[in-house]
């Protein structure tokens, strides 16, 4: 049997986190799986959770001579020679973790970069990845952009993948309508448009409740908007929580997704709440204009602009069991586009 580690080393519960711990279950069922992470770090809670075999590290510093040694320990006590990392700043020290050593290295790309990396010591460091894999075409265009390929590294994009179920229940038509938000509390996510889109909506609908879920990234923009919200119309139909593990949960009792981010790699919270026929509103940035294009029905709205995201929203609301019952047509397709097996298979095949 192949032997994979997936390396993610850092210490936030992201997007990239829980990816990682994703394509470690997927890939467990026909690989030796390990995951290597950052001691007392949320992706190794979530690794030993899941009984997923975890090796952990201690390191301060992105680049330094213990985090060096103790990867490459790792790695040849255990006799690992396939590595699929999520990250970036670490790959300074795990080049030197793999030197002389026959690694198969791919590296999961979620995230756009702007800066080049294509001075002499990052392409060092890039000089032995096999595979490049971008989870989008948006963020592949990234890679090609900044990213000093070596002439035989390979690159590939994999979709994530969910393993959704039908949606619950219709709602009555009484019911409140629950809008959600997924997502870190930082500005580059734009909670406070969100809101301010939810004060336009009262004008015309009274019925609704809006609720974050996210881990506050930004304390001072949280503490903007707390504030914002004391003087607000809506004050009393926002909530905020943490991260929470069932998500799917949330997700199905919602009817609205309202996630006017200003950039995406390929967001999992949109690819999930479309995957369960949730009626999703987004900017038209990034990659978000690529789910549309894949044929999923997700509302685009031109980015940063306040007024036509108010519109859209009440334009929804107004419309909703019409808006639902496009939404619901996701369903089938994201099965067929996020499937777990497909997702699997793919990266399986990259292994040696």
């Amino acid at each position: 049997m192949k032997t994979v580690a997936v390396v993610c080393l850092s210490k936030n519960n992201g997007g990239m986190e829980l990816a990682a711990i994703k394509i470690a279950l997927l890939l467990r069922s026909v690989a030796n799986v390990y995951i290597i992470a950052r001691k007392d770090s949320f992706i190794e809670q979530k690794a030993v959770e899941q009984n997923i075999e975890t090796k952990y590290v201690l390191f301060q510093k992105n680049f330094s001579f213990s985090l060096i040694k103790q990867v490459r320990n790792i790695l040849k006590k255990d006799n690992i020679n396939n590595i699929i990392f999520l990250g970036a700043s670490e790959l300074k020290s795990l080049y030197f973790s793999f030197l002389g050593l026959d690694i198969n290295l791919i590296i999961r790309q979620g995230t756009y970069k702007n800066s080049s990396k294509k001075d002499f010591f990052h392409k060092l460091i890039y000089s032995n990845v096999a595979y490049f894999i971008a989870n989008s075409n948006y963020i592949m265009e990234s890679v090609k952009k900044v990213i000093p390929l070596a002439k035989n590294t390979q690159l590939k994009i994999i979709y994530a993948s969910f393993n959704a179920s039908n949606k619950i229940a219709k709602k009555e038509s009484n019911d409140i309508i629950k809008i959600i938000n997924i997502g870190r509390i930082t500005e580059g996510k734009a909670q406070l448009d969100a809101i301010k889109s939810c004060e336009y909506l009262a004008l015309k609908q009274s019925n609704f409740q809006i609720d974050f879920y996210g881990d506050i990234e930004d304390q001072n923009y949280y503490e903007f908007i707390k504030e914002y919200l004391k003087s607000s119309t809506i004050k009393d139909k926002v909530f905020f929580h943490n991260f929470v593990d069932d998500i799917t949960t949330k997700i199905k009792e919602s009817d609205i997704m309202l996630f006017p981010s200003l950039g995406e790699g390929f967001s999992n919270a949109v690819i999930e709440t479309l995957s369960y026929g949730v009626v999703t509103i987004v900017y038209d940035n990034s990659s978000m204009p690529e789910l549309f294009n894949l044929g999923m029905h997700i509302s685009l709205v031109e980015s940063q602009n306040q007024d036509k995201l108010n519109d859209k929203l009440v334009e929804i609301v107004n419309n909703l069991e019409l808006e639902q019952n496009k939404s619901n047509k996701n369903i089938e397709l994201s099965h067929k586009l996020f499937n777990t097996t497909r997702e699997m298979n793919e990266y399986f095949s990259l292994l040696k």
